[in-house]
């Protein structure tokens, strides 16, 4: 899984970026207590204990020159992949550019790696008019107007943060906060703090709809239109009452999840995706090769020293007359620095065969009966022939290039399990997509059908007042409508803070599964019908309460009393099925917490629940305890995407 994406230009001297680039990643190697002076290119090495790393160069279009290091390490977690791409362009018409993928196990989050921020303190970088690296303070009036065009370019890569200030709090302060609170969006988004006065000059320069407040921090997406009144929904504000009241590292997590997110389904430049497939191509290349290279051979400086030295091994004593291997195996006894087994016998002695006959000058040692000597068996391997210094050099260079074609086989196996395993998830990612379109599609199908249904039933209404000599009563704006609609959240961080605004509704549930629906609908529809459901359950509520219904919840949606709110009947359940109810796994999931008086165990089995929207696996739901007539209120337990259930376990 891609966890991390860093794509930056460079504004530095082409000519000292792969240096400095290279620099950097042999530091970060070596911190992790890895080998980086065995970076080879062209070979895949061994870095140190369950690392690997390697290097690789490409010429591309008119000569630019690529450098791509790939580093493996095992942990814990699992396998994590950091792979760098530096780009050295040969004329000045293009910028050099910087490229930082970390890929690792889906089942946790990585969090900006410490190389990105190495590179981004050595270089320049920007991701188009947007600065990388930790947030900067905008002072002065010239800083504002970049920043307004920055957030208004429409070929904007990346996101932007900006934070607003006025006099009451002090900057330094104020600055160091919304650093941390970016932390994890660094190389990911563009962060910048306004200063009082920048914050009055950029909210006069973009207009009200995109205005940043005071202690506010707000996301911009790309394809900002300040002139466009609904576009404002788009970019999301981080309201100064939740970044009091909310912990820091929960909002770093969320801040810094919406930056990878953003970054991840941001499309690579052409030119990335081209070297990307050059790099496959050399890898794959040069993996093939060498499967009928004879450069592994042993040098001939090798072979004639093995000729010309006659201190080669003749002849082998060893305590009962074992072959090396054995002696670990069943005695332990090791040769110590003078050649010596513990108990004092010489472990080689001299004794040179004759290399120009082949006949080794040598006494065997005293064996157990059947056990070959080792003369013995480098006769078996070599066959017929005499036994000289060549063919056993020889042998000994085929068994080298053998072993080297077994690496570089599990090396190609390794590419394509991890090519195998992308085509998997892509064809899985794929069919949940096609899954959720064809989902969309019928919730927008639903939704124009009642808007129409509406709309009618609006007409009709006027039509009445008219005709009853209230006409003037169609036109008259109702202050509370307004209200509610101005009320209505923009998305689920927005929601977040509103949970405690209901008179007859307490949230019992984990605010982190209503906030992670964010990143599966970024245009808030959801968080709008969650809010329809509690304003139809508060009105319900309301109503029992008052005595003017008598009813459950899906009573009161079937048939609503005049001007109450409500939901769509068909988008409720009354409880879980039989199934679900009666399966441990299944029903734990949906025993959910409510308070001691509701349940002296704290916890309830909640299987009342809305269907707020279809939308593939994700789909969520909102599940809820009905104790209107016990303790005089509506507990919701969960709120985020579908629980499991017999069709999804």
């Amino acid at each position: 899984m891609l966890h991390y994406r860093l794509f930056v230009e460079v504004n530095d001297p082409p000519g000292e970026v792969e240096k400095r680039a290279s620099e950097q990643l042999h530091s970060w190697v070596r911190s992790n207590r890895l080998d980086a002076d065995a970076l080879t290119v062209g070979r895949e090495v061994s870095l140190g204990p369950a690392a690997t790393g390697s290097l690789a160069e490409v010429a591309y279009g008119s000569g630019d020159r690529f450098l791509r290091a790939v580093i493996r390490e095992g942990r814990n977690t699992g396998t994590w992949t950091t792979r760098l791409t530096v780009h050295t362009p040969v004329n000045g018409r293009t910028k050099p550019w910087l490229w930082l993928d970390l890929t690792g196990p889906d089942r946790v989050q990585g969090k900006p790696p410490r190389l990105s921020r190495d590179l981004l303190g050595v270089f320049n970088a920007t991701t188009g008019s947007v600065r990388q690296g930790q947030a900067q303070l905008v002072q002065d009036v010239d800083e504002v107007r970049d920043l307004v065009e920055a957030v208004c370019d429409p070929a904007r890569r990346t996101l932007i943060f900006v934070a607003g200030s006025d006099p009451r709090l002090p900057m330094p302060a104020w600055t160091r906060h919304v650093r941390t609170l970016l932390r994890d969006t660094v190389g990911l988004a563009g962060g910048y703090v306004l200063t009082p006065a920048a914050t009055a000059e950029f909210n006069n320069a973009i207009g009200p709809v995109h205005a940043v407040n005071p202690w506010t921090l707000r996301t911009f997406r790309s394809g900002v239109e300040p002139d466009d009144d609904e576009d404002g929904r788009r970019h999301k504000i981080l309201s100064h009452e939740r970044i009091v009241a909310d912990s820091t590292s929960r909002l770093a997590y969320f801040l810094g999840r919406r930056a990878r997110e953003a970054a991840l389904d941001t499309p690579l430049p052409p030119i990335a995706t081209r070297v990307d497939r050059a790099f496959a191509e050399r890898i794959n290349a040069d993996l093939v090769a060498s499967l009928g290279t004879t450069d592994d051979a042993v040098p001939t400086d090798r072979l004639q020293l093995a000729v010309t030295r006659p201190e080669t091994v003749t002849t082998v004593t060893l305590p009962g007359g074992m072959l090396p291997d054995a002696v670990d195996e069943h005695q332990g006894d090791r040769a110590d620095e003078s050649g010596r087994t513990p108990d004092g016998d010489p472990l080689v002695e001299s004794g040179p065969p004759d290399v120009t006959t082949g006949a080794p000058t040598h006494t065997d040692p005293v064996l157990p009966e059947g056990a070959p000597t080792v003369w013995q068996a480098l006769e078996r391997v070599l066959g017929d022939g005499p036994l000289t210094v060549e063919r056993v050099i020889e042998w000994g260079t085929f068994a080298e290039r053998g072993r080297r074609i077994a690496s570089n086989r599990e090396a190609i196996a390794s590419h394509l399990d991890a090519y195998e395993t992308r085509v998997t998830m892509l064809e899985a990612e794929r069919g949940e997509l096609r899954r959720r379109l064809q989902d969309s599609q019928l919730e927008i199908a639903v939704a124009e059908d009642e808007h129409a249904r509406a709309a009618a039933e609006v007409r009709r209404l006027r039509k009445l007042l008219v005709n009853s000599d209230q006409a003037a009563q169609v036109w008259i704006p109702d202050e509370a409508t307004e209200l509610s609609l101005k009320q209505r959240p923009q998305d689920c961080e927005d929601l977040a803070s509103k949970l405690d605004t209901w008179h007859h509704i307490t949230f019992t549930g984990e605010v982190d599964e209503l906030l992670d629906l964010d990143q599966h609908d970024q245009a808030g529809g959801w968080a709008g019908k969650i809010w329809d459901a509690f304003g139809a359950l508060e009105d319900y509520a309301q109503a029992v309460l008052n005595r003017t219904f008598d009813g459950n919840v899906h009573n009161y949606l079937s048939d609503t009393p005049a001007g109450l709110r409500t939901f769509s009947a068909t988008r409720h359940a009354n409880d879980e099925s039989p199934q679900v109810r009666n399966s441990s796994k299944l029903a734990s999931l949906r025993t959910l917490p409510v308070p001691t008086e509701v349940d002296p165990s704290g916890t309830i089995f909640m299987g009342a629940h809305f269907k707020i929207a279809q939308s593939g696996m994700i789909s969520p739901r909102l599940h809820y305890h009905n104790d209107i007539r016990g303790t005089g209120r509506i507990y919701v337990g969960y709120i985020g995407k579908h629980l499991r259930n017999t069709q999804t376990n």
